[in-house]
């Protein structure tokens, strides 16, 4: 074989190898699988696009797409895919309810015989930007006609002074209060709640609401719990 013949070889193996082959059939393929959102403060909404193409010979077809709680998904590109075309999937997590380490999964239903539900993975942080602690208030036995106080903590964990507008009281013979008006990042605000039941009153369960100025939590929702005792020597 002269030199020329062999040029002409290699030139046509190399061709051979630059080709892409597709696999037989429609296949799903994701270019990212998994993507994270880093830390977000909580009542934020993250968006993010992921990418996915068609390695097989014939049409990708997107039956459906499944979130899990607290995300939505959304097809941007066609529901059909040619050969070697790039679809696009649009996901948003609102995380107004999570808070810690989260984990959002979407499925994307396809036609591909070897892989009919594709995994896309969204993960990061959420954190809280305001805190109460602790997170309920437990009034334990309070004996009726006398006053009880329980104090909780209200911290700013962001990087912006919030307003405190106020407690709402959602329960009977219970008081509350904040001890300032606005809380600076960092700093911490005392809630102060106070309970002075009736003799006719057996429970004490209910909410505190705490308004905010805050654009991401406008309001904190404090359960309150307790039961009312006779006083010593009284039957009820």
């Amino acid at each position: 074989m002269n030199y020329r013949k062999l040029c002409q070889l290699a030139l046509y193996c190399s061709m051979l190898l630059a080709t892409p082959v597709l696999a037989a059939g429609p296949q799903l393929v994701a270019e990212q699988s998994e993507l994270s959102f880093g830390e977000v403060f909580q009542g934020e909404k993250v968006e993010r696009v992921f990418l996915f193409r068609n390695a097989g010979d014939a049409p990708l077809l997107i039956e459906r797409v499944k979130s899990s709680c607290g995300c939505t998904a959304a097809l941007v590109s066609s529901s059909e895919l040619a050969p070697g075309a790039t679809g696009e999937l649009r996901a948003v997590f609102d995380s107004a309810r999570f808070s810690g380490e989260v984990q959002k999964s979407i499925y994307l239903y396809t036609n591909d015989p070897a892989r009919p539900m594709g995994q896309f993975v969204m993960r990061g942080t959420v954190r809280q930007e305001v805190t109460i602690v602790p997170p309920l208030a437990d009034l334990g036995e309070v004996k009726a006609g006398a006053t009880k106080e329980v104090r909780l903590v209200l911290t700013n964990q962001g990087k912006e002074t919030i307003p405190l507008y106020g407690v709402d009281v959602l329960a009977p013979d219970l008081t509350a209060e904040l001890a300032a008006t606005a809380v600076s990042p960092g700093a911490s605000v005392e809630l102060r709640l106070k309970s002075a039941p009736g003799a006719e009153r057996k429970r004490l369960n209910g909410y505190l609401l705490v308004k905010t100025g805050s654009g991401r939590v406008p309001e904190l929702r404090v359960p309150v719990y307790g039961s009312v005792v006779a006083p010593a020597g009284t039957a009820r």
